[in-house]
């Protein structure tokens, strides 16, 4: 397998280890985690024709081999089974509508978790535990109401969550979790301070992809994309019965049956791979194509600011009494202020606010898309223009220097460490590139320094919303246009 398709389909037989919590626990205390992830490894959303090959069924059960290598799925799936009537009787979960917590069929449907991306999830999550268990974040006795499990409305991304989740935590119990389900790949909540409905980001709901595939016109293409695209044409047999090929379902196509050893074409996989992300490369060069990123993204990164100031807050012991009698948002959002007097409620599965204890959990798992982590890492600074791989993951640490090691000037205030697919990337952030050595030492920045971004970033988002809608071809990358 060519090792860039390779690294993109993510053997969970392979070691997954990263650099996450590698801060010295006598000089820092870990106060929280946020992480975001992208589902595992899916079948494809499209089923497209070609000649003269015959595609094969997607297995949808874990077999002996896998079992094998991934020791940890045979406790996984024997678990899984045992909370079914959980599963089935909880209102929490008659929400999601979904079938089962785990990939248990004979044959995958389209776009639905497979047992490798099960299991990709499931290493993840054990390899981060393991390197959590040093900093004593989560035990037994507490965990369920520490840790909070966000994930969009799709089985494959629910089950991804479920998967990561157990290879996580200490203990397992289905009915002790606290999840919540978003409808959309960016993970704003609806109900939440900041609107959702940015019309220039609707316009090109999935970035990433969207920006390539318009680039797929022919009378535009350069000479050397021309040749690409007539083969494209005449390997999939399109004519001028049918609609032009769109880059993005035959890279899609291509690459999930190449992940499950059913090579269809290898010599145009590997074509199509460098043409994507060649113009991924491209894309994270352009001013607009990042603008846009950040108008995605910057409901997430406010709600995740909330609760970043939050702790910090707790941990400066600034909260007075009177403040946590206000029923305000802290999951979600705070008051313009960015939560001096908010505090935490808690919201079901649906996002509805119920009333809560004034506790915020420490450990934030996001469940999303491709769609999430490459605007995600645009709008911070350290995308790679790469597609983000099956179970890439975005974490963001929160430091506190310990007390015996702090000084006045510094003790109450928090740091920040993050991370993209185990290597620490803070020092590529806009926010974060003259920190000091002590700090770059172990990639660390004060919170304030997000804090700052993203309130900036805020200060302009409904303005931006409207004015990057624009009818003229004021393009991406030369091309491309929004509409």
């Amino acid at each position: 397998m060519p090792e860039k398709v390779a690294n993109y389909c993510n053997d969970p037989i392979l070691s997954e280890a990263g650099d996450e919590g590698e801060v010295p626990t006598d000089e820092y205390k870990l106060l929280s985690l946020n992480i975001i992830i992208r589902h595992g490894d899916r079948t494809p959303l499209h089923v497209i024709e070609t000649k003269g090959v015959s595609t094969k069924s997607f297995r949808c059960y874990f077999d002996e081999h896998l079992i094998k290598n991934v020791p940890i799925i045979y406790d996984f799936t024997e678990t899984m089974r045992q909370s079914k009537h959980a599963f089935e009787s909880l209102e929490t979960f008659k929400a999601f509508n979904f079938t089962t917590l785990f990939p248990d069929v004979m044959v995958c449907p389209p776009g639905v978790l497979t047992p490798l991306g099960a299991a990709q999830q499931l290493r993840n999550g054990l390899s981060l535990k393991n390197k959590y268990n040093k900093h004593n974040l989560l035990t037994e006795s507490d965990f369920e109401k520490n840790v909070k499990i966000i994930t969009t409305m799709y089985s494959r991304t629910f089950q991804s969550a479920i998967a990561f989740i157990y290879g996580f935590l200490p203990k397992f119990n289905l009915a002790k979790l606290n999840f919540e389900m978003r409808d959309m790949a960016n993970m704003c909540k609806r109900n939440s301070k900041i609107k959702c409905d940015c019309p220039a980001v609707q316009k090109m709901e999935n970035v990433f992809a969207n920006s390539f595939e318009q680039t797929w016109t022919p009378h535009l293409l350069p000479m050397t994309d021309k040749h690409f695209y007539a083969r494209v044409l005449e390997r999939f047999n399109f004519n001028s019965n049918k609609p032009d090929p769109r880059p993005t379902p035959i890279w899609d196509f291509l690459v999930a049956h190449h992940c499950h050893n059913q090579t269809l074409d290898d010599c145009l996989l590997i074509d199509l791979h460098n043409h994507v992300n060649e113009h991924g490369v491209r894309m994270t060069k352009n001013g607009r194509y990042k603008k846009i990123s950040i108008l995605k993204m910057i409901p997430l990164l406010h709600e995740i600011l909330n609760k970043l100031s939050y702790n910090e807050k707790m941990l400066l012991g600034q909260y007075r009494t009177k403040n946590l009698k206000r029923s305000v948002t802290v999951e979600n959002n705070y008051d313009d202020d960015n939560g001096e007097n908010a505090v935490p409620v808690k919201s079901n599965v649906n996002g509805v606010d119920e009333p809560a204890t004034n506790h915020l959990p420490t450990v934030i798992l996001y469940s999303g898309h491709d769609s999430t982590i490459e605007p995600i890492a645009s709008s911070l600074g350290f995308a790679d223009g790469h597609w983000p791989k099956y179970a890439s993951r975005i974490v963001i640490e929160q430091y506190g220097k310990n007390s015996k090691n702090a000084n006045n000037n510094n003790s109450s205030k928090s740091l920040l460490r993050i991370l993209y697919n185990g290597k620490a990337v803070t020092h590529l952030t806009p926010f974060c590139r003259n920190v000091g050595d002590e700090l770059q030492k172990f990639s660390l920045c004060p919170t304030s320094n997000f804090k700052t971004f993203v309130n900036e970033q805020l200060s302009g988002y409904r303005k931006d919303c409207h004015s990057m809608l624009v009818k003229r071809q004021n393009n991406l990358d030369g091309r491309e246009r929004i509409r």
